[in-house]
């Protein structure tokens, strides 16, 4: 395929998905390494899961706790917002930048929606409001925060969908609202086995809240829908698709594979 501004619309949706199914999987990864790290960096011993972090000893001082806790929420905000604003691939464009740009903003948002469940009781920042002993009140703020947040992000996102899609609405639906439906069977079955397949108990609440946080960390892209009237000053060629995006399957299915290598806990530290 030639190598310019206009997408195959079928091509677009198929790499979207797997941009997001990709790009999510490795999101998640990256923020469960910030808590791993941060916890080995602080003279404990950490074990990562695919999906979750143990310390030992399990009673952390308070301090320790919303440390852990807290520094993989920013961790996330910081890596997003960094390759949101740099992208090296946008001038070549293809898979690779949506992938980039999927990682970027997922990043991002996983950030903002630890903070909206603040006053849940559940996730990151519910454990640093809970060690740090927050009134309610604050966690309601930090709620509000993410709100903004995530409205911000939509926006943040929108020149990136123009560079893409210009104004043809059918290529814009392509790229945010459908690969974003599309997924959700394949992030609930991927969270859910991974939950039964890796030896970290979690409970039942918690597997509810992650299943609804990997949907809601890709709500940016059709959440950008809502600011159509953004321009973009250049056009990012997307014209060299392909119609099936082998790189993405191929990781998609090897974090699948890792998830499953790392079932019993990887350990550093302490």
């Amino acid at each position: 395929m030639t190598n310019t501004n206009t997408p195959d619309r079928r091509a677009l949706i198929l790499n979207s998905l797997l941009a997001y199914l990709l790009g999510a999987a490795i999101t998640i990864l990256l923020h469960e390494m910030v808590h791993w790290l941060t916890g080995a960096a602080l003279g404990y011993r950490s074990t990562m899961y695919a999906y979750g972090v143990t310390h030992h000893p399990a009673e952390l001082p308070p301090l320790v706790t919303a440390a852990t806790s807290f520094s993989a929420v920013l961790g996330s905000i910081v890596i997003g917002g960094v390759m949101a604003a740099w992208r090296p691939r946008e001038r070549r464009g293809g898979f690779a930048h949506l992938l980039w740009l999927w990682v970027g903003f997922t990043s991002i948002l996983e950030g903002v929606t630890y903070l909206i469940i603040t006053p849940m009781g559940v996730g990151d920042t519910a454990v640093t409001a809970a060690a740090l002993e927050l009134p309610m009140w604050v966690q309601l703020l930090i709620c509000a925060v993410g709100v903004a947040g995530m409205f911000g992000t939509a926006r943040l996102f929108a020149p990136h969908l123009d560079r893409i899609t210009g104004a043809d609405r059918p290529a814009r639906l392509a790229a945010t609202i459908w690969p974003w439906l599309l997924a959700i069977p394949f992030l609930v079955a991927q969270t859910v086995s991974s939950f039964f397949i890796q030896t970290m108990p979690i409970g039942p609440e918690v597997m509810i809240v992650m299943v609804m946080a990997m949907l809601a960390i890709g709500t940016f892209a059709p959440m950008s829908m809502m600011f159509p009237k953004v321009t973009a000053p250049d056009r990012t060629p997307m014209g060299n698709l392909r119609p099936w995006p082998i790189a993405g399957i191929v990781g998609y299915v090897a974090v699948l594979i890792l998830h499953f290598v790392i079932r019993n806990g990887v350990s550093i530290g302490g």
